[in-house]
């Protein structure tokens, strides 16, 4: 079965019609082994990705037959997004060969959160995956849902326990709902936001790790004066810019003796810089 297997108060999924691309009907089998017979990196094919893919993706049984195909067919490290539940040491020690760039959906470091938001049954093998990941020398980001019955202290612990081991980032998804998704006590997601970008902010004086609230637009449009500049939200650990002394706040002004004149600009620059394989600039 290649259905989730935790069930989230805050799924996007739930509710939706049956009819919807985004359902909670299970990705046919054929249509994942289509998609990994078109990709191909060498050849420039692929399909477009599954629109009603959102499941558990450790839970699919040809797992380690797709990883197989897919890295002989590209020297780029596969993404595998899960929610941690099956994350144990010995499936970390499996996924390390492929290289992969993990993201794992943890939520709250707080085991009894962790069972009340994503009814998690095991939940401290999620908690102590990222510790294992470290561990193995294998890279992931974290992702958070900051979602309202989840106290903001908790959020905040989660980040802090998750900084120590060193993640590429950290996401905090800002939350919301539909008539299709009613919440039980709906709540002013603005005013929530806000408390939400404002513990983010607090923490990146002390936090490493970028913070990345999404959609980051919010942060950008709601607390800058100046919108669009290329400020950065921190430094991955051990990375070049780290070692550089880039830190969260600090501000590109010019990349490679060109002035930068916004984020996307930036964002352009410096792929430029490590494509062509020259030094940065800044």
């Amino acid at each position: 079965s290649r259905r989730c297997n935790v069930s989230c108060e805050f799924c996007f999924i739930k509710g939706t019609p049956p009819d919807m691309a985004c359902s909670r009907m299970p990705v046919p089998e054929e249509e994942v082994e289509a998609h990994i017979r078109y990709f191909s990196k060498h050849k420039g094919s692929m399909l477009f990705p599954c629109s009603c893919d959102y499941y558990e993706l450790l839970q699919d049984p040809k797992l380690w037959e797709h990883l197989e195909h897919v890295s002989s067919q590209t020297p780029s490290s596969p993404e595998v997004i899960t929610n941690g539940a099956l994350l144990t040491e010995e499936v970390i020690r499996r996924l390390k060969p492929y290289g992969p760039n993990m993201v794992v959906s943890l939520n709250s470091a707080d085991p009894a959160v962790r069972r009340m938001v994503m009814n998690d049954r095991n939940p401290s093998v999620a908690i102590d995956s990222v510790r294992l990941l470290r561990e193995h020398e294998v890279p992931f980001a974290v992702s958070i849902v900051a979602w309202p019955t989840i106290p903001l202290s908790d959020v905040q612990s989660t980040i802090e326990y998750v900084d120590q081991y060193d993640p590429l980032f950290v996401r905090i998804c800002l939350p919301g709902y539909s008539k299709y998704m009613p919440m039980k006590t709906p709540f002013d997601w603005e005013d929530y936001w806000i408390q939400v970008v404002t513990l983010i902010r607090k923490l990146r004086r002390y936090i490493v790790t970028p913070l990345t609230p999404t959609p980051y637009l919010f942060e950008d449009n709601t607390f800058e004066v100046r919108r669009n500049k290329a400020i950065t939200l921190g430094a991955t650990k051990n990375s070049p810019g780290y070692m550089a002394g880039i830190k969260s706040g600090d501000e590109f002004l010019v990349i490679d003796d060109t002035v930068v004149h916004s984020r996307p600009h930036a964002r352009n620059l410096l792929y430029q810089c490590v494509r062509d394989g020259r030094n940065i600039k800044c």
